[in-house]
């Protein structure tokens, strides 16, 4: 619904400009018609006019995209223009592209300007795909641990949607967020090393170098994937405690920063939003705020388990009246 509101606007918008652009009483259409206007004036103000209820839209969607996400508006804005803007503003070209090779072509000159559109289309549709099947496989190989009795029921899926959710309101870009994930849903694949499961697979209870052996031994496997040197260097910092950033200045990515807060929460309480439970966690947490853990990064996490909390407090009102 908000985003058909916002094109709509968008639309409205242009429909205005292109009515009250030029002199007084004079449509684009109307210049158009005029063989004293060079046609290609015409179509630089049609470009223009598309343009601006383009960019109308792109900033209402992303301000809707900022409250539902909870990232900032400026972060959801350069999103929106970096990767949705580009494509769109080539595909609004191929109006004006029409208008100005029909003197010449004809009814040719539709299917001669849709022909790039069209391969366009068939080249980001097979793009969306093969990401999706991307994100499906590193799934289904971060399932290894809880197929082996290492992790619980979708400990791996939780870790990468609550990081994910951080990061969104650290302002992370979208091409970040989705290492982040990835490194998430891994972020436990080195625990099938171990000769014996962790009780209740809950690595934040476990001896600082055994968490620092499963990170390492994860970051192995990984990197035996290509082109997830990235996401292999983010699992194995994550255990690296904050205050080695703050006291030796050690560079720790801010994703393993989010994974490692996003990790012990969901170890702490085993994927429940029951808020006695969570606050008992955001307590364990806090005892290790500046050492364990970046303040800026848990303080992110009070704000993305927000939500959710709320959503579980008004599903038991019910039942307790």
């Amino acid at each position: 619904m908000a985003q058909a509101a916002s094109r709509l606007i968008g639309v409205a918008v242009a429909a205005w400009l292109a009515r009250d652009v030029g002199p007084v009483g004079r449509t684009l259409w109307d210049l158009a018609l005029d063989p004293q206007v060079q046609r290609w004036t015409v179509a630089l103000g049609m470009v223009a006019v598309a343009a601006v209820g383009l960019s109308v839209e792109i900033v209402l969607t992303s301000a809707v995209r900022s409250e539902r996400q909870r990232t900032p508006w400026s972060t959801a804005l350069r999103d929106e223009f970096l990767e949705v803007a580009p494509l769109t503003y080539a595909v609004v070209g191929s109006g004006p592209l029409v208008a100005l090779m029909a003197p010449s072509f004809g009814l040719a000159s539709l299917p001669a300007a849709l022909f790039p559109l069209a391969i366009t289309y068939v080249a980001v549709a097979r793009y969306a795909r093969n990401r999706m099947t991307y994100r499906q496989t590193i799934a289904t190989l971060s399932q290894l641990t809880e197929a082996g009795g290492y992790t619980p029921h979708a400990h791996a899926e939780r870790v990468a949607d609550l990081s994910v959710r951080i990061g969104r309101v650290l302002g992370m870009p979208d091409g970040s967020l989705r290492e982040v994930e990835y490194a998430a849903l891994l972020h436990d694949l080195g625990q099938i090393s171990l000769s014996e499961p962790i009780p209740g697979g809950a690595t934040v209870l476990a001896a600082p170098t055994d968490q620092a052996e499963i990170a390492l031994e994860g970051a192995r496997i990984i990197r035996r994937a290509e082109g997830l040197d990235t996401v292999a260097g983010y699992v194995e910092a994550q255990t690296t405690r904050y205050r080695q950033v703050l006291e030796l200045g050690e560079v720790v990515p801010l994703a393993s920063r989010i994974i490692k807060v996003a990790n012990a929460f969901d170890d702490l309480t085993g994927g429940s939003v029951d808020p006695v439970e969570v606050g008992v966690a955001m307590e364990r947490i806090h005892l290790g705020l500046g050492y364990e853990y970046d303040p800026d990064v848990v303080e992110a996490l009070t704000v993305a388990t927000a939500d959710a909390t709320v959503g579980r407090v008004g599903e038991r009102e019910p039942a307790a009246r």
